[in-house]
């Protein structure tokens, strides 16, 4: 039954993956793979060898070179050649190391320096090579207790609904609701294992009280809109940053071993590239975004100093039933009252992504054990909002009456996420028309989009 209550106001990747320091790789398991850089003509050449089906490297001083080669410096200075005579004096090897692993550093693209072996709780960049294989540890499929911060709002009741569905234990939902409303949970009023907290994530004691004894905590509650941010940066600010660190300081504190918190695609800002990679500088340019990016900065942090598994997820722009106050609902309402819609600039070009496909990665990337980077969660195609509108009009039989109006300086004008990692990690692959679930929406009455 839904009880209501008020409280306060196994291996990573086993391949493929590695980060280069120094001519030095660690592995999520602790591994150190030592590799040698020799630059052949116009390459760089990698040469490691593998010791028992783990992905470790001999030594420095044991490795070999190609039959027969030596080495010799370049006339630029920054690696040597290799060619067919005496063996290369290992001076002059140690000497060049560091330039070296810098031109495999730009090869590989990695986005974080590591100095030692990894511990599991790391910050880890596991990004500088495009896996092709995983071996990834899941977590008890039966979890005993569940926390859903936002339980009550557009993403976290359709995350209730799918863990229920899946079998999990006791499912906690805990919101504040500011946005969420109690009828997105109206199905679940019989359901004897999900409970719903009245709560708010900025009172750290009634946070702490919720998350006592839970497996896994999905963190969904945020000020989400960017005109609530921009109207109430305090409020903003107090239940994104603020309200973060408690989730995070009460899961420390009560040794639960794992957080997945929901990010956004606005700590991007305004790509200077199409489509955007998870190593892309966070530059947002509203509160919101920048909200986004100090819970992703203590996400880091606590997984560093106390050892939390934390896991990130970027969301693109999500749409799907009981959503409101957003663009796609917004504009379903306008176009079968007949108001008129209101596009802003119209030159945004963004990644709209079916709540299924969100829900989806974030139930798996709840059953991952061990560190994570953070993870796109997008369609990978770009929509123009005016084919939006069009496309509205049609589903709807009607033709839209739409309406210019000034760009907002406060959004982000063009997003298209990469969605390599989550096509590598989750396994999910995204539909190619990432508006095919729109007609689901039309049937839905206008007083409930409104």
């Amino acid at each position: 039954m839904l009880r209501f209550s008020r409280r306060g106001s196994t291996s990573w990747f086993t391949s493929n993956h590695a980060s280069v320091q120094s001519n030095t790789a660690v592995s999520a398991l602790g591994d150190v793979e030592v590799y040698d850089v020799f630059r052949l003509g116009d390459g760089l050449q990698l040469e490691r060898q593998r010791r028992h089906g783990c992905r470790q490297l001999a030594p420095a001083g044991e490795r070999q070179r190609p039959s027969g080669a030596s080495w010799t410096p370049s006339a630029r200075g920054h690696s040597g050649v290799i060619s067919q005579s005496s063996p290369a004096p290992r001076s002059l090897r140690l000497k060049n190391r560091e330039h070296s692993a810098q031109h495999c550093y730009a090869r590989l693209r990695r986005a974080e320096h590591v100095r030692r072996a990894a511990q599991p709780h790391l910050n880890l960049s596991l990004t500088v090579a495009r896996p092709q294989a995983f071996n990834i540890a899941l977590m008890p499929t039966r979890l005993p207790k569940i926390v859903v911060t936002g339980a009550a709002g557009f993403i976290g009741s359709h995350l209730v609904d799918r863990l229920l569905a899946d079998g999990a234990g006791t499912i906690v939902g805990f919101d504040n609701l500011s946005r969420g409303r109690l009828e997105n949970l109206a199905q679940l009023r019989t359901e004897p294992r999900f409970e719903l907290v009245e709560g708010d994530v900025r009172d750290h004691a009634a946070v702490s009280d919720v998350v006592r004894g839970a497996s896994l905590i999905y963190h969904l509650a945020a000020q989400s809109t960017l005109r609530g941010a921009l109207h109430d940066m305090e409020y903003t600010f107090a239940t994104n940053v603020r309200g973060t660190f408690n989730v995070l300081r009460a899961a420390v504190e009560s040794n639960v071993p794992r957080v997945v918190f929901t990010s956004s695609r606005d700590v991007y800002g305004e790509p200077v590239n199409l489509p955007v990679e998870e190593e892309s500088p966070l530059l947002a340019i509203n509160s919101y975004g920048a909200s986004k990016v100090a819970g992703e900065v203590y996400c880091r942090a606590v997984r560093r100093e106390f050892g939390l598994q934390t896991v990130i997820l970027r969301l693109a722009s999500v749409y799907g039933l009981r959503d409101i106050g957003r663009v796609i609902p917004t504009w379903l309402h306008q176009a079968q009252t007949g108001e008129k819609m209101h596009i802003y600039g119209g030159k945004q070009v963004l990644d709209f992504v079916w709540i299924g496909l969100v829900i989806e990665a974030l139930v798996r990337s709840g059953k991952l054990d061990g560190p994570l980077p953070p993870i796109n969660i997008g369609s990978g195609t770009g929509t123009r909002i005016v084919d939006l509108a069009r496309r509205i009009g049609r589903l709807v039989e009607c033709q839209p009456r739409i309406q210019l109006e000034p760009a907002r300086s406060m959004e982000v004008n063009r997003f298209i996420a990469k969605v390599d990692r989550m096509r590598q990690i989750l396994l999910i692959e995204p539909l190619l028309d990432p508006l095919a679930n729109l007609a689901e929406l039309v049937a839905v009455p206008v007083q409930v989009l409104s």
